[in-house]
């Protein structure tokens, strides 16, 4: 009998047990996505969090030849993309992001210091703010 209760404790252990290994999309890399070279300038990658409600962004300005921004909020990504353009080594200011109705401007400087956010407006979260780092 005591026997079929440990074995019962033990099934019960394994069973409770889970895999937080879950890379199902809506979390950041744990590997470099940003490229060297651009380390010192306003082209690479940006990450932060969206405060507010629970949740990450991540800018990509030239990093892989394109102007992107995912923000994922409670687990659900929001793609965000703009029709401007930039020139690397030069101080963005309000470059416009917009998914939907949502939408947000980019400002950082020639040498990638200082990135932040202005405008938000993002649809269902009016008291939110965005904090990024490079």
């Amino acid at each position: 009998m005591k026997k079929n209760i440990f074995l019962f404790f033990i099934g019960i252990v394994l069973i409770s047990c889970s895999n937080d290994d879950d890379n199902s999309g809506s979390s950041l890399s744990n590997t470099p996505q940003a490229k060297a070279q651009f380390d010192n300038n306003n082209y690479g990658i940006y990450k932060g969090v969206f405060v507010g409600s629970s949740g990450i962004v991540l800018i990509n300005i030239n990093n892989e030849g394109s102007l992107t921004a995912t923000i994922v909020i409670d687990g659900v990504p929001f793609v965000f993309t703009t029709t401007e353009t930039v020139t690397e080594g030069t101080t963005i200011t309000g470059l416009t992001f917009t998914s939907g109705t949502s939408s947000f401007d980019f400002n950082v400087g020639s040498n990638g210091s200082v990135p932040f956010v202005s405008n938000h407006n993002i649809t269902g979260h009016p008291n939110a703010s965005i904090d990024i780092i490079k």
